[in-house]
């Protein structure tokens, strides 16, 4: 037995006749979240906790569920400190996202301060 998606339908396979099964719903109470959402709620949070003057946040291409995102992040708030320190602080104003599984993973992470930036 196996289950696909198919046309927004769980479709059950028994020995290669196809059952419909039921229509795909979001349970009552449930957030649906879509990828847009999630980088913007990623932008909103760092925006907050970093005040970068420069900030992108993508979805990264290869990824359909939209789970996967790359940052770039420039704040003066970086000066002084290491990258693993500053991608810390990153991942620190974006934690909420990934403990929920909106954010599965950060593809690529680069953090920089004005100066660098204008390199």
């Amino acid at each position: 037995m196996r289950a696909t998606l198919l046309h927004a339908f769980l479709v059950t396979q028994y020995s290669g006749a196809l059952l419909v099964r039921r229509p795909l719903r979001p349970r009552a109470g449930a957030v649906v979240r879509t990828a847009a959402g999630s980088v913007a709620r990623c932008e909103e949070k760092i925006t907050a906790a970093l005040e970068p003057t420069s900030l992108r946040v993508t979805n990264s291409e290869d990824d359909p569920n939209g789970t996967h995102v790359s940052i770039v992040c420039v704040s003066a708030l970086f000066e002084g400190l290491s990258r693993v320190k500053r991608q810390q602080l990153v991942m620190r104003s974006i934690r909420d996202e990934l403990d929920s599984g909106a954010i599965h993973a950060i593809d690529s992470l680069q953090t920089c301060t004005p100066t660098e930036a204008e390199l």
